[in-house]
């Protein structure tokens, strides 16, 4: 694993679970109703996606999935979409633009007003918005290569600690456009509570982290309204030398 970060909190929160030999298998590739549900774990945690089997949509090639419940919320949500003649292809490998496209629209963006779809340059569109929202940060690949599961902890790790955003609408001629995008809460923040605290670790006793002043001032820090307590869980390998 090279996202190691990304990947101990994906796998803290649930969102992406090891193989049954306690490998986690990083450079393997993520299929399409992976990432469908990978995706729904991050807007709704551990639904039970049983609920929306059986919900109508015009994808023809879903209702055998495994998947089913999660690409259909996504697709209902527009958070992903088929090939416009009905497909959807879960069992092929996600690629990296299209991961971001998915989760640029979980954030907020609307596909056909960032020209994600319907337009001759989707993908370098969708490429420009995944890199200045940062979710591009810490990933050494290009837009076409599959996405593998390493990369996929750091792509939605970096979702999380990326603002969500709210279009604005106005009309011209009686057509409706958007007008901007205003930021809100990341979207842990907003999904889960999750903000996100920097700090060096001085020492740990009893499993609780001593972080250093004046980051926490050993008590509390105030984390975009959040208190954060000055002593956080931690584990040995958090600690580090100062000479690291």
């Amino acid at each position: 694993v090279t996202n190691i970060e990304a990947v101990s909190l994906m796998v803290d929160m649930g969102v992406i679970e090891g193989k049954p030999d306690g490998s986690f298998a990083p450079a393997e590739g993520v299929e399409r109703a992976t990432m469908a549900k990978l995706i729904t774990y991050v807007m709704m945690g551990d639904v039970d996606a049983t609920i929306f089997e059986g919900t109508a949509t015009d994808l023809k090639d879903i209702d055998t999935s495994w998947a089913e419940g999660y690409i259909k919320y996504c697709y209902s949500n527009g958070i992903i979409s088929g090939d416009g003649l009905g497909h959807f292809f879960p069992t092929q490998g996600v690629t990296v633009v299209q991961a971001a496209k998915m989760l640029l629209t979980a954030l907020g963006y609307e596909s056909d007003d960032r020209g994600y779809q319907g337009n001759a340059n989707w993908s370098t569109n969708i490429m420009r918005d995944a890199q200045t929202n940062g979710l591009m940060n810490n990933i050494n690949a290009k837009a076409t290569d599959t996405l593998t599961r390493d990369n996929a902890a750091q792509m939605i790790f970096n979702a999380l600690f990326a603002n969500t955003v709210e279009p604005k609408y106005a009309y011209d001629m009686g057509v409706q456009y958007v007008s901007e995008y205003t930021k809100g809460q990341t979207l842990g923040q907003q999904a889960y509570g999750l903000v996100k605290v920097t700090a060096t670790v001085e020492g740990i006793v009893s499993g609780k982290a001593t972080l250093a002043s004046p980051a926490v001032n050993g008590t509390a820090v105030c984390v975009s309204g959040t208190a954060i307590p000055g002593k956080l869980p931690a584990t040995p390998d958090m600690l580090t030398t100062s000479e690291n």
